[in-house]
């Protein structure tokens, strides 16, 4: 016998049918070719029921459409004894999967059988693995979003047809130049809105494979006619793709509105013209963009100058393996680092470095005796100021108009910052006004130990340490 066709005969008006080895005895000893139980109430096939049937090999095909086998353990692993089955249509309940236990089957429909959601944890395509044989697949209507690649890895040499309609999938990345037989795909009613460069080389190729045999339905889908879609609105004219509607669809228009991608392809020189003008407009805004974080930058930069100058060098310093910044705790090299113009060089080096050095046994650090030779002069400074417990600002005229000494004030105050300490020492060999003095002194003048050095029996240039000058000078360098 070649059919048994059973359909629309559920016993139970209401609710579900269970199927058991009785009501397989009818086919225990008849070789049925093609089974069909589509549109029951079936909800469990109990145990041994498929045992019951002596020629289960002889059955080719099998219909479960529209039954209520839903994700019924127990059903699918008595379903999977039927091993020489050819054709199944699962659809309209949840799927039988994995159907690698049906190792000659041809023909697989699964419509509306949810498997959009089930597939999305089947990252190996191990559902499909192992159906070497397997030439028409039916996945309409399964809610896919997107396709794993490897889905019908199995099916490359294989596989004639495809069908992928009515779901919602809105790209479609798959390598079909790897098929060596497939001439048949429907991606009709989807939400694709152009199939991208690679897709439609991939679908050339297999059509060359085909000898111009392929055939492509793509009706229904939500296409649009723009910028983003240029190359697949002439791919639709040139191609040798066999396409349904003569390759002219409806699509979605710049203003909103509907027009064929036919038309589309007509005036395809208004729309390039469109989109240079659209990217133009996109990169002046992105140039304006750019500008304008380039001038917040710079203006930040430039506030902030001094700060990522003196963290600049300090980053530098430690990978050149300098001494790491610590607290003020740590041993410093030199009890002050003496921060002046050349102009006031021969009382620096005289009465100054005499005083601290030979009467007090302080370690000076002093430009034009301890910089290292090689070295940048913005790291001797930043290095000389970060060894020195107090750093001595020798303030003249000329001192003010010097850059570099503008830049030792400056490193020596991030410094002061950065430690949480009172390091500063500001002598004044001229009598200079407030208002003269940098801003950024001013700011601190709170935490700056300040003396007045312009008296004339200070500046004079002998051993003569008898002013009260000097004393406070030493005991701010040691405070």
């Amino acid at each position: 016998m070649s059919e048994i066709d059973l359909s629309y005969n559920y016993r139970a008006r209401t609710g579900s049918d269970i199927l058991t080895p009785k009501h397989f005895t009818i086919l225990g000893q008849i070789c049925v070719k093609s089974l069909i139980l589509a549109k029951n109430q079936i909800s469990v096939i109990r145990t041994g029921s498929i045992s019951a049937i002596k020629y289960k090999n002889c059955l080719e095909h099998l219909d479960l459409a529209r039954n209520n086998i839903y994700g019924d353990t127990g059903s699918a692993l008595e379903l999977f004894q039927l091993t020489g089955l050819k054709t199944i249509d699962a659809s309209q309940q949840d799927p039988l999967s994995p159907w690698n236990s049906f190792k000659k089957l041809k023909v697989l429909e699964s419509r509306s059988a949810n498997l959009g959601r089930g597939l999305l944890e089947d990252k190996e395509g191990k559902i499909l693995k192992g159906l070497f044989e397997l030439q028409q697949i039916d996945f309409s209507a399964n809610q896919f979003k997107y396709l794993n690649p490897s889905l019908f890895r199995s099916q490359y040499k294989s596989l004639l047809k495809l069908i992928l309609s009515s779901n919602i999938l809105t790209e479609i990345n798959m390598k079909f130049s790897k098929f060596s037989k497939l001439n048949y795909i429907d991606l009709s009613d989807n939400r694709i809105r152009y199939l991208e460069m690679g897709t439609t080389k991939e679908l050339d190729m297999l059509n060359i494979k085909s000898m111009d045999k392929l055939e492509l339905l793509l009706q229904g889908n939500m296409f649009e006619c723009n910028c983003d879609s240029l190359h697949f609105i002439e791919w639709l004219h040139f191609t040798n793709v066999t396409l349904d509607n003569g390759g002219n669809y409806s699509c979605r228009y710049f203003d909103g509105s509907y027009k064929t991608t036919a038309f589309a392809f007509q005036n395809l020189h208004d729309i390039k013209t469109r989109c240079v003008s659209k990217v133009w407009l996109i990169f002046s805004v992105l140039l304006s963009v750019l500008l304008i974080i380039i001038i917040i930058a710079s203006g930040i930069a430039y506030k902030y100058r001094i700060t990522l100058q003196y963290w600049y060098l300090t980053i530098r310093r430690k990978y050149r393996h300098y001494s790491k910044l610590e607290g003020e705790s740590k041993e410093y090299r030199y009890s002050a680092f003496v921060a002046y113009h050349n102009a006031d060089y021969k009382w620096v080096c005289g009465p100054l470095s005499s005083f601290l050095e030979k009467e007090k046994e302080q370690s000076l650090c002093l430009h034009h005796r301890d910089f290292l030779p090689g070295n940048l002069i913005a790291d001797n400074i930043v290095e000389a100021v970060s060894q020195s417990r107090k750093v001595i600002l020798v303030i003249s005229e000329t001192f003010l108009e010097s850059s570099w000494c503008e830049f030792e004030l400056d490193m020596a105050r991030m410094q002061m910052f950065q430690e949480s300490r009172n390091m500063l020492i500001v002598i004044l060999v001229q009598n200079i006004p407030a208002k003269s003095m940098p801003k950024s002194l001013l700011r601190i003048w709170n935490k700056v130990t300040c003396l007045e050095a312009y008296d004339s029996d200070i500046l004079l240039e002998n051993d003569n340490f008898d002013h009260i000058f000097w004393n406070r000078l030493y005991e701010a360098v040691l405070l």
